[in-house]
């Protein structure tokens, strides 16, 4: 009957279940079962053991789980909750077996679980990075001998910059489509370019056959290769099928 000792073990257990919750949009509650002794995670009201769970969510519960078991062994000098202590947290690619929905949710929700803690990741989510605003990302690449070394400064992260400006800016990846598409784009604007200097070399049966190829893909595409061709079409004085 002890109902203080009680409530300092329910907190926790309460918080991580709306942490849980809040990046995965599923309802989620845990149940001790006492015969057999074991944990059962209700997710929208249907009971599963752990080894069920689907692997995002099995690794979500996993390292929060352990986190908030490790602070409840520290010995601290405050009886404040314990998601309100200081404390570096160090996390690796928090990321992993996650939907990119959640991706964006995780970092700030665990922002907000615990606000007094200095955190740092390291990450390769575009998702991750983005989700935040006022981070200090740091930049590591591999020199030739395999070692990680940091590139350039620290950027600001701002939760306004769009996806595509954290890939390239931050990821170094420029590509906006699959290999194939960005080898025929490639390709386009080189022949583009003879076209706009009257090179010799301009391969009049293959650009149109090239523009077809292109023409047959996604409607962003189409619309890419519609504008450059009225682009070129204006700068020529010539018509491209």
């Amino acid at each position: 009957e002890d109902r203080e000792r009680a409530e300092n073990y329910d907190l926790p257990i309460r918080q991580l279940e709306e942490v849980i919750s809040d990046i995965t949009g599923q309802q989620i509650k845990f149940e001790l079962q006492e015969n057999p002794l074991a944990i059962l995670i209700h997710v929208d009201e249907q009971p599963l053991e752990f080894e069920q769970l689907p692997d995002g969510l099995k690794s979500i519960v996993s390292w929060l789980g352990d986190l908030i078991m490790r602070l409840d062994r520290i010995q601290w000098t405050s009886s404040m909750p314990l998601t309100e202590h200081n404390f570096i947290l160090f996390l690796d690619e928090i990321e992993i077996h996650l939907h990119p929905a959640w991706q964006r949710k995780i970092l700030p929700v665990v922002q907000q679980l615990f606000p007094n803690a200095q955190i740092f990741i390291s990450t390769h989510s575009p998702f991750v990075v983005g989700s935040v605003d006022g981070a200090w990302v740091h930049r590591f690449v591999k020199d030739e001998k395999g070692h990680s070394r940091l590139q350039g400064e620290p950027i600001r992260s701002e939760d306004s910059n769009s996806y595509e400006y954290i890939l390239s800016e931050i990821f170094g990846v420029t590509e906006r489509f699959g290999i194939e598409v960005e080898r025929d784009l490639q390709e386009f604007k080189t022949i583009k370019g003879q076209i706009l200097r009257n090179s010799p070399d301009y391969d009049k049966a293959h650009f149109e056959q090239l523009i077809r190829k292109l023409m047959s893909q996604s409607a962003e595409i189409q619309s890419i290769i519609g504008m450059e061709l009225r682009q070129l079409s204006r700068l020529t004085n010539r018509t491209f099928a």
